[in-house]
């Protein structure tokens, strides 16, 4: 006969604690990582390619739809 497992149930103050004790806290996105330390340091570290890719894929959809406006002005 099959039985079914308990799951087990994690209160949201054991996962706040769990996350606490944590050091150091590090949070990431897509071009800068903050680390925050237990005595209140933070380092930042900078994703240099990331960010050239981001600038330059920005730089491009703005000259992109600038070039569509005007072939559009163009044509009427």
């Amino acid at each position: 006969m099959a039985t079914k497992k308990k799951s087990k149930i994690i209160e949201s103050a054991d996962i706040a604690e769990s996350l606490e004790n944590k050091w150091p806290q590090i949070k990431k996105g897509n071009h800068l990582t903050v680390k925050t330390f237990e005595n209140g340091h933070t380092v930042l570290e900078w994703d240099d390619e990331a960010l050239t890719r981001e600038v330059n894929a920005a730089i491009l959809s703005v000259n992109q739809k600038e070039n569509n406006e005007k072939r559009l002005r163009k044509q009427r």
